[in-house]
């Protein structure tokens, strides 16, 4: 069972890279364009959140369950991280580069998302 866990985590940690990838190369050429912390960042999270969640489905959790009952409740849980990520993000580019403060704030809600999606969404 250890491995199986082991292996999910790891899957989910790779997915979650991709999706960081994508999501800061969309805040950063937001960020350049639109100089908002805030627009850019939800933005950003909105397209790498559809892929993301594409990916946990198939690759990371294989969930065979319906599509509505997990779309609903990723993007409830995307609703309540992209308002941490935001406010996190903000607070924090007070006081050091946005760039920065964007890989910090992914850092810290990274295993918050990882636990909810295993336990709630794609059980």
């Amino acid at each position: 069972m250890k491995k199986y866990l082991s292996k999910k985590a790891y899957k989910f940690s790779f997915s979650s890279i991709i999706s960081f990838i994508i999501d800061y190369l969309l805040y950063s050429l937001n960020l350049l364009i639109i100089k908002n912390i805030t627009i850019s960042n939800i933005l950003a999270r909105i397209i790498s959140s559809i892929i993301n969640f594409n990916i946990n489905k198939r690759y990371v959790f294989k969930s065979d369950k319906k599509i509505k009952y997990e779309l609903l409740s990723y993007y409830i849980l995307a609703f309540i991280i992209i308002t941490l990520n935001t406010i996190i993000l903000n607070l924090l580019s007070l006081i050091i580069n946005p760039y920065i403060s964007k890989i910090i704030t992914e850092l810290i809600l990274f295993i918050f998302s990882y636990f909810i999606q295993k336990k709630y969404i794609f059980k």
